[in-house]
């Protein structure tokens, strides 16, 4: 199912969210879960702790062995607002603004959102790799798609740009590590970075692949694996669709749906692995159209709704659960992110900014997504 949209932008309270008894191909057993809003952690206070960013279109990143989430870029608010190239991290207390350190040979990125990026880690090299997007630029100017490659070190702090180009500029794409490798999703198709050499290419595929799509959510399942579910293509068409990479053929499989539920056509939503799993994820939100149409932005609807997802790799199937929410939970909000929060064993999982194109607010409170066993 496919419906028409055009992206905007250029276009303590404790909500349960219930879920019955799942078992994941690792064991674990998730019996509920549930959303907590996380502006002020119990029992920690400390003054080193900013105000939790409020963007839309940024990026987020984590992984099993990093124990902090970090957070770049985005739009500050509705569409002609300042775009930010500010750096967060998050641990169990809260977030950190990390600022420049001084001198003059400090490198920076510019600012930009639709960005994508992801962690590679290497013994003791750990490092966020963040591939290109868009600067808006000035209002009516158009901006500029980007094609640069930059290198955070996870643990100075620092940025590097790696002076390695992607193939063309690109924007509204998506990235995760898979093994020893970051695979990239874009309109165009397939790009995988190797750490080694900071080598970037364009990946050939087989199979019914989600080329033509941008605004997608992307998950890793495993180590490969890759699940891409929604997005919009050029041409203004929501999808519904999810798919399957398998990193190993490099074959693509357009999933089969098992059972009657479906997240309906969206763009710009949001997933997570859930952790300890290989073959399960979590997708939250997005946007999708009112009846009316798009209305010049008018008639983009932000989504609320939450997914569990469960893929049958040799089956190509996906059979989805919505996971009943009470009143009380996270704004409907398209471009946000969700992130596992690895540090507190993975079954926490953080979402952050994202932006209601009915209202015209930008988000900052963090929402954590709980699952317990």
């Amino acid at each position: 199912m496919k419906k028409v949209l055009q992206h905007s932008f250029s276009l303590a309270s404790v909500g349960w969210l219930s879920m019955c008894s799942v078992t994941l191909s690792s064991g674990l057993v998730v019996n509920q879960a549930h959303w907590t809003k996380a502006d002020h952690p119990p029992g920690v206070s400390s003054p080193t702790f900013t105000k939790p960013p409020q963007v839309s279109g940024h990026v987020a990143v984590s992984s099993p062995n990093v124990p902090n989430i970090f957070l770049f870029g985005g739009l500050t608010g509705p569409a002609g607002s300042p775009v930010t190239n500010s750096l967060y991290e998050y641990d169990v207390g809260g977030w950190r603004e990390i600022t420049p350190k001084e001198g003059p040979l400090e490198q920076w990125p510019r600012q930009r959102m639709y960005t994508a990026a992801s962690i590679l880690e290497d013994g003791s090299d750990t490092a966020m790799y963040m591939f290109g997007g868009w600067d808006p630029g000035a209002p009516g100017s158009g901006g500029e798609f980007l094609k640069d490659i930059w290198k955070l070190d996870l643990v100075t702090k620092t940025w590097e740009d790696t002076g390695v180009k992607l193939p063309f500029p690109v924007s509204r794409h998506a990235a995760c590590k898979v093994g020893k490798i970051i695979v990239i999703h874009t309109y165009q198709g397939v790009l995988v970075f190797e750490k080694d050499g900071n080598s970037i290419k364009l990946q050939e595929t087989t199979g019914d692949s989600p080329v033509g799509l941008s605004m997608c959510a992307q998950v890793p399942l495993g180590d490969s694996g890759v699940l891409i579910f929604g997005g919009s293509t050029k041409i203004q068409q929501l999808s519904d669709a999810a798919y399957y990479l398998d990193t190993t053929s490099w074959e693509w499989t357009k999933l089969e749906t098992v059972g009657d539920s479906v997240p309906s056509a969206r763009a710009s939503p949001c997933g997570a692995p859930v952790h300890g799993s290989s073959d399960q994820a979590v997708i939250f939100g997005g946007a999708s159209l009112g009846s009316a149409g798009y209305e010049g932005g008018a008639g983009l609807t932000p989504l609320s709704d939450a997914w569990l997802v469960t893929v049958d790799k040799m089956a190509g199937t996906a059979k989805w659960k919505q996971l009943a929410m009470s009143d009380i939970g996270p704004e409907a909000r398209l471009a946000a992110t969700l992130t596992c929060i690895y540090g507190e064993g993975g079954k926490r999982i953080l979402l952050q900014g994202g932006y209601d194109s009915t209202s015209k607010v930008t988000f900052s409170d963090p929402w954590v997504l709980c699952l317990d066993n």
